[in-house]
């Protein structure tokens, strides 16, 4: 499991799914599973910019999960974990052997950068107000939660994500040696 992590507008869905047709293993974005996925609530919250529910996405994460069969393939996990409990919930896959780990790329942008790259992308939930929640929700439970990841011991490479798509998947393909 390659761990994608970074603000909204980072480039995680991108680079996720470069890597995963590079790689020729799954793409699993949180984010898409609940656009797919979300009831009426779970919507409502998604579009405040809020956090749904761990334990809703943790069971649609394990259902993911147990369809490509994740303790021996290779898969790019995209948006997760954004939440402590997320983490911990990884970490307990991890050591149990259900999962298997590579690594943690955490793409790193500024709020100009993100506001330039999410004005106009025309989803319900890119207005400003939203844009301002998420990134606040990042600061204040994924920034936590990959910190916690850390000091369990996974590798974490930080990437400049501002970069263009292609210099971001280049340095990207060097840290994992996959060149």
């Amino acid at each position: 499991m390659i761990i994608l992590a970074g603000p909204i507008g980072s480039g995680k869905s991108e680079q996720g799914q470069r890597l995963a047709k590079r790689l020729g293993c799954p793409w699993i974005s949180s984010g898409q599973l609940l656009r797919e996925q979300a009831n009426k609530k779970n919507q409502a919250v998604m579009e405040t910019g809020s956090l749904v529910n761990d334990d809703y996405i943790i069971s649609l994460l394990d259902e993911k999960f147990n369809e490509i069969d994740a303790a021996h393939k290779e898969f790019i996990l995209d948006g997760t974990p954004r939440t402590l409990a997320q983490a911990q919930w990884l970490i307990s896959k991890i050591n149990s052997r259900e999962l298997k780990f590579t690594a943690i790329i955490m793409l790193k942008v500024s709020k100009k950068i993100v506001l330039k790259r999410l004005v106009g992308r025309g989803r319900k939930d890119d207005d400003l107000k939203v844009i301002d929640e998420r990134l606040k929700e990042y600061k204040t439970n994924t920034i936590k939660a990959i910190k916690y990841l850390r000091m369990e011991g996974l590798r974490l490479d930080e990437v400049d994500g501002e970069k263009t798509p292609q210099q971001v998947e280049k340095t990207i393909v060097e840290l994992l040696n996959l060149s």
